[in-house]
């Protein structure tokens, strides 16, 4: 039989309790351990300039991008975009995501 192959070069797709479709299984268990029924968050919200944030938390008007396989020169420039746009933006990695992280900015 045929067997869905979900995988998209980011991950494999997976549903978080939210009942939404995310690219990859890191996504999902962020949003059911940090965002669901905690916070109300955006999923892929534009940048304005053809990027999307992987969510964005209105309540606390802080964007989020979650890396694994994004190239460190592309988390740079992320970084510099959001510092000279002043947004409160902050960036997680796996080892960060399956450990006990805050949503806070320690800057």
């Amino acid at each position: 039989g045929f067997i869905a192959n979900y995988d998209n070069g980011f991950g494999v797709r997976t549903v978080a309790l939210d009942g939404i479709l995310y690219r990859s299984k890191m996504e999902a268990y962020f949003v059911d351990k940090y965002l669901y029924n905690i916070h109300k968050y955006e999923y892929e919200k534009p940048y304005g300039n053809g990027w999307f944030y992987d969510f964005y938390l209105p309540d606390k008007d802080l964007y989020i991008e979650l890396t694994a396989g994004i190239k460190p020169e592309r988390i740079k420039e992320k970084i510099i975009f959001n510092e000279t746009n002043n947004r409160n933006f902050l960036v997680f990695y796996p080892k960060d995501i399956y450990n006990n992280l805050t949503l806070e900015r320690t800057k």
